[in-house]
């Protein structure tokens, strides 16, 4: 299976900002979602609005967060360091804010991206939506 990876421009720039070891890493994961898709990322998100979007810790607290618009299209949203103490920087603040939604105060479940047919979790056309939108609020960002 082949997997297309496409990148949201925030996250184009955000994986633009890598070196070393963090950007090594991050090329090695992106070769492994391209053959494996969903089993290539750690777990899938759960609560309303982020139950279909998958995340891989792929170095350290570096982390990417990724939206299927199909089991072969894999869309790169956000990559960055998750870091409670600094929301400024912290991945899950910038998706919960690009989503116009508020963090969830509990901790939840990482099932597995992959569910028990072995496919992720699909957005479909969704997917184009949410891009869109993460382009926009990027740019005014």
């Amino acid at each position: 299976m082949q997997v297309r990876v496409r990148a949201t421009p925030i996250a184009q720039q955000q994986i633009g900002q890598l070196r070393g070891r963090p950007q090594r890493a991050f090329e090695s994961w992106l070769q492994r979602i391209k053959t494996s898709g969903c089993k290539a990322l750690t777990y899938r998100m759960t609560g309303e609005h982020v139950e279909r979007l998958c995340v891989f810790h792929f170095y350290g607290e570096l982390r990417v967060i990724v939206a299927f618009a199909a089991p072969q299209d894999a869309r790169v949203l956000l990559v960055g360091p998750h870091d409670d103490a600094d929301p400024g920087i912290d991945v899950y603040t910038q998706l919960f804010e690009l989503l116009g939604i508020p963090r969830p105060t509990e901790r939840v479940g990482k099932p597995d991206c992959c569910g028990p047919d072995k496919r992720p979790p699909v957005w479909g056309e969704d997917v184009e939506m949410l891009t869109d939108q993460f382009h926009k609020l990027a740019k005014r960002r």
